[in-house]
């Protein structure tokens, strides 16, 4: 079996947790169908933005936003070490949702440019 890139995309796009990829200037380059249902964001809503541009407003237990100063993804790029936390994203519609957050580095091949991966997958609080 030949493994390519759409094969990647469509396992991705069948987790039930949100995935999304971004390049070291936080810029989202992929977001799957996932992070779509759990959010209300479709990806043309989000690709190309960053993520500190507060899509999501991430958030903790107290109401902080964390994209400029607690974010995981944040941390994994300045570390390389994962980095997960439990906070609160806003969906399109204006609701918290609760999520655990992981984020990691993405191994990279020869002249690529350094992505970093971060999931989010639904909490009952």
């Amino acid at each position: 079996m030949k493994v390519t890139l759409d094969f990647y995309k469509r396992l991705l796009d069948n987790l039930n947790d949100g995935v999304y990829i971004v390049n070291l200037h936080r810029e989202i380059v992929y977001w799957s169908k996932g992070a779509e249902r759990i959010t209300g964001y479709a990806n043309e809503d989000v690709i190309g933005s960053h993520c500190w541009d507060n899509i999501l407003m991430h958030v903790d237990d107290q109401g902080n936003q964390l994209c400029r100063t607690g974010c995981p993804l944040l941390n994994v790029i300045s570390s390389g070490i994962e980095s997960k936390a439990e906070l609160y994203l806003s969906h399109k519609n204006g609701h918290r949702i609760p999520v655990l957050v992981r984020a990691t580095p993405l191994h990279r091949q020869q002249g690529e440019d350094r992505r970093h991966r971060g999931n989010f997958q639904r909490q009952h609080r």
